[in-house]
């Protein structure tokens, strides 16, 4: 970038340069989406698979602790899905409203 921090600071970037640049942040973001999405999908399945034997024997903790995580990141890539970040849900209102895509 040839703009120097004053520039920055002083003046406003042009509406179609901050469109190109969320265009092309959009583009390079979309193949890290994907392969987050994977990773967490993998470790939803692998966590539910882990509480199968526990379950079995009747250990309730462990089984409980497995499926909460599991839960945990299907959460994650519901919001991921929806281009939204995790956050506190009591902080304001409720983002799951402004989803696309719900289960």
């Amino acid at each position: 970038m040839d703009r120097s921090v004053d520039d920055l600071v002083s003046k406003p970037i042009a509406p179609t340069e901050n469109r190109k640049r969320t265009n092309r942040l959009n583009e390079s973001i979309e193949p890290l989406l994907v392969a987050f999405n994977r990773k967490r999908l993998f470790d939803a399945i692998f966590e539910a698979e882990l509480a199968r034997k526990p379950a079995e024997r009747g250990d309730v903790m462990l089984v409980a602790g497995c499926l909460f995580r599991a839960a945990g990141f299907l959460t994650l890539v519901l919001y991921a899905m929806n281009r939204r970040y995790w956050i506190n849900p009591l902080a304001g209102r409720d983002p799951r409203t402004s989803f696309r895509g719900i289960p």
